[in-house]
């Protein structure tokens, strides 16, 4: 989910298109193994309850330090 969220992101897609772009793309399915996909409402809740609870904040964090950014 996270992943997927990350690309909606790069792309400046809203969680409507995100879930089409799955949909449609066996290719992004196959990469991040997924068998099937979340419809856009789910994609939007699991976001929220990341950013509540701050797991994106932290996750961009360390990720910068592993990068060294």
């Amino acid at each position: 989910m996270i992943v997927m969220f990350l690309y909606g992101i790069a792309y400046n897609l809203t969680y409507r298109n995100l879930e089409e772009e799955f949909r449609i793309s066996e290719v992004l399915r196959k990469a991040l193994n997924l068998r099937e996909v979340s419809h856009y409402s789910t994609i939007c809740k699991a976001v929220k309850r990341l950013r509540e609870e701050d797991f994106l904040k932290r996750l961009l964090e360390e990720s910068s330090k592993l990068l060294d950014v």
